[in-house]
């Protein structure tokens, strides 16, 4: 890690209020939704969160989604800011904070304007509602995957030794957990397809594969 570009960032209060905003969230969301909070942390190892909550109205824009929603763009900023520290310090120079207000901006967007998609494409493709119970299941269990590396995130920017090897675990763990949330959503809404499979094929090539080619295509 770019020890010397982490250690002023971490000069700042702000770094110390994102980490406490988080927090402050999950408290929130545990004091609200305990129940609930406790099921999703649980989605590798039973289905019951979505017998439970997959019929819930509205399934997406529900306010416990809202909040972990909200945490997890936050901590997918800290992960991106990170990863131009060690890879593209130049970007950031002295203005650390809103640069990352900017990097919020631009994932909230992201996932804003791909729900859009998706869900114009599922209209499209005649498959709207596996779509919207595609998009919840995605959603849970990334954020699933969100309050698994959050702990390793928050060792990165606040021990001083080996940060950098906490950073790449815990990029290696979100990367593993993402490739498993796939198995594990397809296994889960295969059900749902049934004489689907070649209109929801178009609309997997629409809305995964192309965006993940273009951003290789961008990185490399």
């Amino acid at each position: 890690m770019n020890f010397l570009k982490l250690n002023l960032l971490l000069n700042n209060d702000w770094i110390t209020f994102v980490f406490l905003t988080i927090f402050l969230l999950l408290v929130v969301v545990k004091l609200i939704y305990k129940e609930r909070l406790f099921e999703l942390t649980t989605l590798f190892f039973s289905k019951k969160y979505f017998l439970k909550y997959g019929k819930e109205s509205p399934l997406i824009f529900s306010g416990f989604n809202t909040f972990l929603f909200v945490i997890l763009n936050i901590v997918l900023s800290l992960m991106i800011l990170v990863f131009i520290i060690e890879y593209k310090p130049k970007l950031i120079e002295n203005q650390s904070f809103y640069f990352f207000l900017k990097i919020n901006l631009g994932t909230a967007m992201f996932f804003f304007f791909r729900f859009l998609v998706g869900y114009f494409l599922g209209l499209l493709f005649e498959v709207k509602q596996q779509q919207i119970l595609l998009t919840f299941a995605k959603m849970s269990y990334l954020f699933n995957n969100m309050l698994f590396i959050l702990p390793f995130l928050l060792f990165t920017f606040f021990i001083k030794k080996h940060n950098f090897l906490v950073f790449q675990f815990t990029l290696l763990l979100f990367s593993t957990l993402l490739i498993i949330r796939y198995i594990f959503v397809f296994r889960t809404n295969k059900s749902l397809l049934h004489n689907q499979w070649f209109n929801f094929f178009l609309y997997l090539c629409a809305l995964e594969i192309a965006p993940l080619l273009l951003v290789l295509k961008i990185v490399i």
